[in-house]
């Protein structure tokens, strides 16, 4: 062309079977796409890892649905041992506050379970045995506001524990796992618990069978990270 060397190429277009000669100039270089991490190097990146020998994951991926991983740390990094469908907060994951129905979003130490049961096996984490003076406290205005307590009486503020450990559907407290938000200030008594058929009030709910075997699995340093969505797992 005009006394220059030019170069063409021979293409053919796989959508519709075109084929023809192109000139390189019409030609422009694509940029490979950078490999979307998976979910176990996302969770091995977290700041949450360093300190964790346990995470349990809970990614929303509907209004009022999620999927609830366990990832156990060992010699060859993080392992995802148990997936369980949840229901979280009719409100989803997101900002919470006491009434809210939204399941809090952030890292939160798992610190305790309790049930209806004497005793439950943890691999060392806690546990507690509801009795009929048990109560979470959930009253705003209470000095041991968003804590257990064994009391005689308290107002309807605040969840009678033992009420939550009847017959299914309403066996919620049957065995729990507290998300230890104490002193954040957005909301109060949320738990992984028993699931049944309905959205949960802010709470994290898996099946029973779901519930022992991640309890089982449970030690002192095991954290629950909860998130709109897998990207976010970078920001904890």
């Amino acid at each position: 062309m005009h006394g220059k060397k030019v170069r063409y190429y021979w293409v053919h277009n796989s959508k519709n079977g075109a084929t023809g000669w192109i000139w390189s100039g019409y030609l422009k270089p694509v940029k490979a796409k950078a490999a979307t991490p998976s979910e176990a190097t996302l969770v091995s990146r977290m700041r949450v890892s360093k300190k964790a020998q346990q995470i349990v994951t809970v990614i929303q991926n509907g209004s009022s649905t999620a999927t609830l991983k366990l990832w156990q740390k060992t010699n060859r990094g993080w392992k995802n041992t148990l997936t369980s469908a949840s229901r979280i907060g009719a409100a989803g994951i997101g900002n919470s506050h006491e009434g809210s129905s939204t399941t809090p979003k952030g890292v939160y130490h798992l610190s305790f379970a309790f049930g209806k049961a004497a005793s439950a096996r943890t691999s060392g984490m806690a546990y507690r045995q509801i009795n009929r003076k048990s109560y979470w406290i959930e009253d705003p205005h209470d000095r041991q506001y968003n804590t257990w307590q064994n009391r005689n009486w308290a107002n309807n503020k605040n969840e009678h524990l033992i009420d939550y450990t009847k017959a299914a559907p309403h066996n919620q407290y049957q065995l729990a796992i507290v998300m230890d938000n104490h002193g954040q200030h957005n909301g109060s008594g949320f738990f992984i618990h028993v699931k049944n058929q309905w959205a949960t009030a802010g709470c994290v709910s898996i099946n029973y069978n779901d519930v022992r075997t991640l309890l089982s699995r449970l030690g002192t340093k095991a954290y629950v990270v909860d998130v709109q969505n897998r990207a976010q797992l970078q920001n904890y």
